[in-house]
């Protein structure tokens, strides 16, 4: 049953209804041509899950790291689109209020498409029916491409139980050589 919890967790952490207002601060030269084929080196996460009975509440904490990522992302220009599409396992490592740890590991099937719009370090992914993901470019160079997504999916559950989750997601990509 516990691991069956951790499962619809993480694949709830997937789901990402509004983006926070946080700002990471940008790196001083984002000029470099953003539009190319990008191989994904790696990915991490970070957050934490709040649960809200009618009589109490609990938070955990939770973080994650890509392995063995096969996994590259498109961006076009004029219009503005990307596709994206490759695997990669996750290991998520939990910890409840009590220290107490838990860790599972899932397998992600990447294949999603749509269209991104970019103002200075601030750029915004909107994928079909979707709520767009805001993110920011940390770094941009020749070679390198670093993106950072905060975000916060709150849902109700039954019996008047609400879930809150807040994730930091950071993507390092390489450009593709040519």
């Amino acid at each position: 049953m516990k691991t069956t919890k951790f499962l619809l967790l993480g694949l709830a952490l997937s789901v990402f209804i509004s983006c926070s207002k946080t700002d990471p601060l940008p790196n001083s030269d984002l000029s470099s041509e953003f539009a190319g084929d990008w191989i994904l080196y790696t990915y991490d996460y970070e957050g934490d899950t709040t649960t809200i009975y009618p009589d109490s509440a609990t938070r955990t904490t939770f973080s994650g790291i890509a392995f063995q990522i096969v996994s590259n992302i498109y961006f076009s220009e004029n219009p503005n689109g990307f596709t994206s599409t490759g695997h990669y396992g996750i290991h998520q490592i939990n910890v409840d209020e009590d220290g107490d740890q838990s860790e599972f590991f899932r397998y992600v099937e990447v294949n999603d498409s749509g269209g991104w719009t970019r103002l200075g370090n601030t750029i915004t992914f909107t994928l079909d029916g979707e709520v767009p993901l805001r993110g920011f470019i940390t770094e941009l160079t020749d070679n390198t491409l670093k993106i950072i997504v905060n975000s916060v999916t709150t849902e109700l559950l039954i019996n008047n139980v609400s879930r809150s989750i807040s994730q930091t997601d950071s993507y390092f990509f390489v450009r593709t050589p040519l």
